[in-house]
């Protein structure tokens, strides 16, 4: 692939790789949010029918840790192919924004960008990176690679946030219907509890 080429498919990487980011980014917002409401509403609904939601807690600890294990097995963090390109990023990053480099003071972007650096989270370094204007030299087959295996991450992640009670509870909407049977099909999910 030529150079031309090879810029112009980073660049499409990196519009998708920024929108899929920012679809988690707003789903973790949300399941964060309402995981308190979810909360509130699975106690307030056993209360009303005497249902020992923390003896059934109790009892299914260790069932709760395997569902909770798989969960965050399902959507792992790609390893890095060759992380050369996203070092020089981050080199471009740096300096602009080290404290002791920049002229301008801008420590929280600095700070953002070595943990994205250092966790090899390459979607939130291209971000801030995009955000400065620091355009790769020459975007690699392998740099290219990495992005696309960072995607299907991120769409990964997706499917697995939406698959969360507190992202299904967002989306009941205050509808007392849809949470009582979202509720109703947890207990069973989880506690093998039924519930007429």
């Amino acid at each position: 692939m030529n150079h031309k080429l090879q810029q112009k498919k980073y660049k499409k990487l990196l519009k998708e790789l920024l929108y899929h980011r920012a679809e988690v980014e707003f789903q973790e917002e949300i399941i964060k949010e309402y995981g308190i409401r979810w909360q509130e509403a699975q106690v307030e609904f056993c209360k009303a029918r005497n249902i020992n939601i923390a003896k059934m807690t109790e009892e299914n600890e260790e069932n709760l840790i395997v569902m909770k294990k798989n969960t965050a097995a399902q959507a792992k963090q790609p390893k890095t192919t060759n992380n050369e390109n996203f070092s020089k990023i981050y080199k471009q990053i740096a300096k602009k924004t080290h404290p002791d480099k920049a002229d301008v003071d801008d420590d929280e972007t600095f700070k953002a960008a070595a943990k994205a650096y250092h966790d090899e989270d390459w979607g939130k370094l291209l971000e801030i990176a995009d955000r400065l204007n620091c355009v790769p030299q020459g975007a690699t087959k392998a740099m290219l690679t990495d992005m696309q295996q960072q995607i299907l991450y991120l769409k990964k992640q997706s499917e697995v946030n939406i698959k969360k009670y507190a992202w299904l509870y967002y989306e009941c909407d205050d509808d007392q219907e849809c949470i009582e049977n979202l509720i109703k099909q947890m207990l069973a999910h989880v506690y093998n509890y039924s519930v007429s």
